[in-house]
């Protein structure tokens, strides 16, 4: 089961930029595969994939916020460097630069942690 997570997180990670209903069904699946099988950084990462689906507002941000300091908290610095890259090009691309380059120090930052055994 976790790999069969892996796989359709790292496919819907690549996708997520088309925001196709086929990209949607795939993280919804994803959230409740992790749901059933009671993995919450699975959890975490299929709900921040979610989040990249909408337009851009407040709430939005605050919930890709909190689900960072999430894993950030959880010491997942491998996925961590990934994800907060992929969060930071969503918001260049939405014109937000201050919120991107945060991220982007946030991924530099995660950064620092990989492969010292911090995880």
């Amino acid at each position: 089961m976790l790999l069969k997570m892996r796989c359709l997180y790292e496919l819907a990670r690549i996708e997520v930029s088309n925001q196709s209903n086929e990209v949607i069904e795939w993280v919804d699946l994803g959230i409740s595969l992790s749901e059933q099988v009671n993995h919450h950084i699975f959890q975490i990462k299929f709900k921040l994939l979610k989040e990249l689906l909408y337009e851009t507002n407040e709430t939005q941000q605050a919930n890709i916020s909190n689900l960072c300091a999430e894993l950030e908290e959880r010491r997942v610095w491998v996925d961590l460097e990934e994800i907060l890259v992929d969060v930071a090009k969503y918001l260049e691309e939405k014109g937000l630069l201050q919120q991107s380059l945060s991220y982007y120090k946030r991924a530099l930052h995660a950064s620092q942690f990989v492969g010292k055994g911090v995880n």
